[in-house]
């Protein structure tokens, strides 16, 4: 993965910039893992990542620090490239449902980001008892506000 992120793998650049938040979140929080995450992070949404753009939209675990006005851009484009794709995945998804929820790139719509979030499960073939238990957990995430 490090070697497809240096030859300018946006993906790959995203995974590794997630790895570091992990990193910098949970283990050391250093500032060394800190400024990776961010490094490769930035990397991979101009590179056109759409998930490093709206991580960075959604200043992830308060990791990237960005104006307003550079979190609205990169909200925008991420949300414009997931709409604009034809098939979606899960995590195109997950990403549609917590923006919406959120209101990042997007007016807020909790409507449709429930509609995202159960095509998220649905996408990932989640087993009923789990479905019930991350449904209710999204309600109470998302309804309670």
């Amino acid at each position: 993965m490090i070697d497809a992120a240096r030859e300018g793998d946006p993906e790959a650049e995203w995974k590794i910039g997630n790895l570091m938040v992990l990193i910098w979140t949970y283990k050391e929080a250093n500032e060394e893992a800190r400024e990776h995450a961010n490094k490769w992070l930035r990397k991979a949404a101009k590179d056109g990542s759409e998930y490093a753009m709206l991580d960075l939209a959604r200043n992830v675990n308060g990791l990237i620090e960005l104006t307003e006005q550079q979190r609205m851009i990169y909200a925008k484009e991420g949300i414009h490239v997931i709409q604009n794709k034809t098939k979606k995945n899960d995590l195109d998804a997950t990403y549609l449902s917590t923006c919406y929820a959120e209101g990042v790139g997007v007016e807020r719509n909790i409507e449709e980001a429930y509609k995202w979030f159960i095509t998220s499960l649905d996408l990932k073939n989640v087993p009923e008892q789990e479905r019930k238990f991350l449904i209710d957990q999204w309600r109470k995430s998302y309804l309670s506000e």
